[in-house]
């Protein structure tokens, strides 16, 4: 028990140490690692295969795929995602014809897939070509480095016969547009070790009006026709009309998707975008912090079915207030002008600059806060609509969930909800306004009086909070202050509702923080100021992004997880050109190794006694291999 005990206490350390420096993108991505979603959930490039989907969609008969079998805990796995995610992006526009597939074998779920598609090391690549029998286990593939990958790609497609514009053509200029509906073709003279004309096909295989024609320089006729004096080169083939030479650099992909944009986009033919690799993090996982993560979040978990949560904030809790203001509480306004759009502005600036949230969520903030900025007025109607295309700009904002609330889910609906929220995104904004030093210490609480005064639902609440409001000005000085005044003003509006009708009988309104989860906070029942201080920035700057999906029992076969310790198996140690190893023995050795003292201390004993039995067994053979200095009455027998 109380080995438990400690390892509890120090999971919980590492966790709040090491995973609360990390931003909020990270500990989302984490997060979907230690819950079993896999390395690829929120990368829509990459396919993410399991036991129910992968025949269906691997054996449907109308594409190639290339499928990385891959275990969350493997760092090796970790290293080698940027290059699979680097080379979906790199063949996207291939994807009629190839598809890039992954599979998390370290959720319980796909174990007999892996073991019946004889997955032996992590990470796997196996190639599975269009029509294959479904009880073809695929064929292994040895590359490891992008550019290695995509030439394999482009080697295997070749050999399907409905992709005849990756074959080089061998005949004639006269004949070259025989069989050829579309009115431009982008010839290719290049030689055969070259795979330029091929990926150019390939990125143009759904751009329509155009087609690549691959020709070795061997071929005389088409090449002295097209007056060909360098390799390789691209000419512009017009039907009834001219032929050009294209003029590029660099033979890049590229540079020739470029030239051959500036050339095609006046004749009214687009080319595929440049290829943006921004959204990729090359950063090395950290196994500590996940495994630290992991540990922590058990805890978070046993303490939401024990009803034990004031001292957790959940990302879903705020992320769902934040999503009531956007699209219920602000849009419910007929018309917006004057100093309840001042009001608004201030809420949009506060929430964009201390929020916590990833790169699309500050994409999404920023793209509102920039449509209001040259504005004086605005419609309800108009800021949900508003509001609802800058969303859609981005990938992904907000955590997938059922459920709105975790925290602040009521025992009804009519309970906590949106109120519980809305005072905890506050609270937590107080902080990020303090961890970032922010200039204007009232910032924070005067965006929230704004918002409270002309769009929070209740209108006695927010009459409340305005009077407690105007002792704002003496007492604000600081950040730390900011903090403090907001848990006091909490704390007051909590003992007014003690026993209100109002209260939710499961969740009774308590003065906050308890002596059960801050001891030091109380001193004979007069607060601590620092010690409360110390505990609302340590609460409020470690977020959880548990999900209600994460505790609820498993139904689906793609959201199970194994521990840790169970999901290692072999890795391929492989020295990737395409991939930056940042530190690989301090973020993948050091970090495999979880020993407490216990295991220590075992493996010091057994060194010990193996070393003692090594020594009694060579002083054994030495005895037996010893011969007595022969003397000359030894042959005589003499004693």
């Amino acid at each position: 028990m109380k080995r438990e005990t400690n390892a509890v206490l120090l999971c919980s350390f590492l966790a709040l140490v090491g995973c609360s420096s990390l931003s909020p993108d990270s500990l989302k991505f984490y997060h979907d690692i230690t819950s079993g979603k896999g390395l690829y959930t929120n990368f829509n490039k990459i396919i993410s295969l399991n036991q129910s989907s992968f025949k269906n969609q691997v054996f449907d008969n109308t594409s190639c795929w290339l499928v990385e079998f891959y275990n969350s805990w493997c760092g090796h796995c970790h290293r080698f995602a940027p290059v699979w995610k680097r080379l979906a992006l790199d063949v996207y526009n291939w994807r009629s014809v190839i598809k890039i597939g992954a599979v998390d074998c370290s959720n319980q779920a796909n174990i007999q897939l892996c073991r019946q598609y004889e997955v032996m090391y992590y990470p796997t690549v196996k190639y599975f070509p269009k029509l294959s029998p479904d009880k073809f286990l695929g064929s292994l593939v040895d590359e490891r480095t992008i550019n290695g990958l995509r030439h394999f790609i482009v080697s295997r497609l070749q050999e399907r016969s409905d992709l005849p514009q990756l074959s080089h053509y061998k005949g004639t200029s006269e004949d070259i547009w025989s069989g050829i509906g579309e009115n431009f073709i982008i010839a290719v003279i290049d030689n055969n070790s070259s795979f330029i004309g091929q990926e150019l096909a390939l990125d143009l295989v759904e751009t329509k009006e155009v087609k690549v024609v691959v020709v070795e320089p061997s071929n005389a006729d088409v090449v002295e026709n097209l007056v060909v004096t360098s390799t390789p080169a691209i000419y512009l083939l017009e039907k009834h009309g001219n032929t050009q030479h294209v003029p590029i650099e660099q033979f890049t992909r590229e540079d020739i998707l470029s030239a051959l944009d500036k050339l095609l986009k006046p004749k009214g033919l687009k080319m595929p975008k440049p290829i943006d690799y921004a959204d990729i993090d090359d950063s090395v996982i950290d196994i500590t912090q996940a495994i630290s993560l992991l540990q922590i979040e058990d805890q978070v978990k046993k303490k939401l079915h024990s009803n034990q949560l004031s001292d957790t904030v959940f990302q879903v809790d705020i992320e769902g207030a934040l999503l009531q203001s956007l699209y219920t509480e602000i849009p419910s306004k007929k018309h917006i002008e004057g100093e309840m759009f001042n009001a608004l502005f201030n809420y949009i600036e506060i929430i964009h600059k201390f929020f916590p949230i990833g790169k699309n969520g500050i994409e999404f903030l920023s793209c509102i806060k920039q449509s209001l900025i040259n504005k004086k007025n605005i419609d309800g109607a108009d800021f949900y609509n508003l509001t609802d295309e800058c969303q859609k700009m981005q990938k992904q904002v907000f955590l997938q969930s059922k459920e709105r609330w975790l925290g602040c889910k009521g025992s009804k609906v009519t309970l906590r909800g949106y109120p519980c929220s809305l005072w905890t995104m506050f609270h937590t904004l107080t902080v990020q306004a303090d961890l970032k030093n922010a200039d204007d210490p009232k910032q924070v609480l005067s965006g929230m009086t704004g918002y409270i005064k002309y769009f929070f639902g209740c209108t006695e609440c927010s009459k409340h909070f305005q009077e407690m409001a105007t002792t704002m000005a003496g007492n604000v000085t600081s950040t730390e202050s900011s903090i403090l005044w907001l848990w006091k003003a909490h704390n007051s509006v909590n003992k007014r509702l003690s026993g209100d009708e109002t209260e939710d009988p499961t969740h009774p309104k308590v003065q906050f923080p308890p002596q059960s989860i801050c001891k030091n906070c109380t001193n004979e029942g007069i607060w601590n100021d620092t010690a409360v201080l110390e505990f609302l920035r340590k609460m409020y700057s470690k977020i959880s992004f548990i999900v209600i999906e994460d505790i609820l029992p498993k139904t689906s076969s793609s959201s199970t997880s194994v521990p840790f310790s169970k999901s290692l198996k072999h890795e391929v140690l492989v020295d990737e050109k395409d991939v930056s190893f940042k530190s690989l023995e301090k973020a993948g050795h050091n970090s495999l190794w979880d020993f407490n003292f216990f295991d220590i201390s075992l493996c010091i004993l057994l060194y010990f006694v193996s070393m003692a039995i090594i020594l009694l067994v060579c002083f054994k053979f030495y005895k037996k291999t010893y011969r007595k200095k022969a003397n000359y009455f030894d042959v005589f027998q003499k004693v």
